[in-house]
């Protein structure tokens, strides 16, 4: 692909494109079991616009790099099917597949989204449910901190099993260190500790590389990229500070409170959401903004948000 500062360029570009997009072609009756089970841009926008989008829009930016005239893409973990639709909307010329465990996001996805092209099909278990060798691409964002840290090997093995020879996956994942641990230290995963409760584990840097290094004979290279975005590390800070466990016995009455909230996915994102863009106005924030913040370095230093690994199966 072209340079970082070139990468950059185009990301920013293609955030706004996403954003144009979408205005196009909103959210509808959305029900509540999506939420409920999972899918981010429903219950913060901001969320998912500064966290998991960038690694679909820098898959984009990959496959309309490919000179390829023809190639098969699963997006392994697609929610409501809507990033992978906005990248098939311009890139017809490949086959493009998504899957997820969620029934409702799933069922959302064949009424919204199948109008793109997309073949969606719902799956649940360890193996992804096709053959070895089957996909050119794989985009898989904000899926493997949903898993048990002890799965995460069997899960890489699975993605670079349905891969090609030659073919390339992109996976997506929040950095521990400025997502769990700016709440609490949780090294126990226990449930009502974990900032977002879905996750499983989220992975230092250091994790992560041991992770994809177990699979060093499967693969011909690795990239570790991450993104950063100041204004969404200023907000998640800012947010994280007025809802995190505390000592003091108020501090803990408050948090007993909040944690009754959100067990009720519904309350949980209406608080969230109206919380969230509370901040946001008093920051002159707008999704615009954050879209345009994000950044994508490569660097030795762990400083990201999120990490992007892109693996270049032999």
């Amino acid at each position: 692909m072209n340079s970082l500062k070139e990468i950059n360029k185009l990301l920013e570009t293609e955030g706004v494109n996403f954003l144009d997009w979408s205005s196009n072609n909103p959210n509808s009756n959305m029900p509540r079991g999506v939420s409920k089970e999972g899918a981010g841009e429903n219950r913060i926008p901001l969320t998912h616009l500064a966290n998991s989008l960038p690694v679909y829009l820098y898959f984009s930016l990959l496959l309309k790099k490919s000179k390829s005239t023809k190639a098969s893409v699963l997006d392994l973990g697609c929610g409501t099917g809507r990033n992978i639709s906005y990248i098939k909307s311009s890139i017809k010329k490949f086959d493009f597949y998504g899957i997820d465990y969620s029934n409702a996001c799933i069922e959302y996805a064949f009424g919204q989204y199948t109008k793109f092209g997309v073949n969606f099909a719902r799956y649940q278990g360890k193996i992804i449910p096709y053959p070895d060798s089957t996909f050119d691409y794989i985009v898989s964002s904000h899926v493997l901190e949903h898993i048990n840290k002890s799965e995460a090997n069997s899960f890489v093995k699975e993605v670079i099993r349905v891969l090609k020879p030659n073919g390339v996956a992109i996976i997506g994942t929040p950095n521990r260190k400025y997502c769990q641990d700016l709440f609490c230290m949780n090294p126990k995963e226990t449930k009502k500790y974990r900032l977002i409760i879905p996750h499983k584990h989220e992975f230092y840097k250091s994790e992560l590389i041991s992770l994809i290094e177990r699979h060093n004979k499967s693969i011909k290279s690795y990239k570790l990229l991450q993104t950063t975005n100041s204004l969404n590390r200023k907000l998640m800070v800012e947010s994280i500070e007025k809802i995190k466990p505390r000592k003091d016995i108020f501090g803990k009455i408050k948090y007993e409170i909040y944690s009754i909230i959100r067990s009720h996915p519904p309350a949980q994102d209406l608080m969230a959401r109206l919380g969230t863009e509370f901040i946001m106005r008093g920051q002159d924030m707008s999704y615009k903004k954050i879209i345009r913040s994000t950044k994508i370095v490569d660097t030795n230093k762990d400083i990201g948000d999120n990490f992007i690994l892109q693996i270049n199966k032999q």
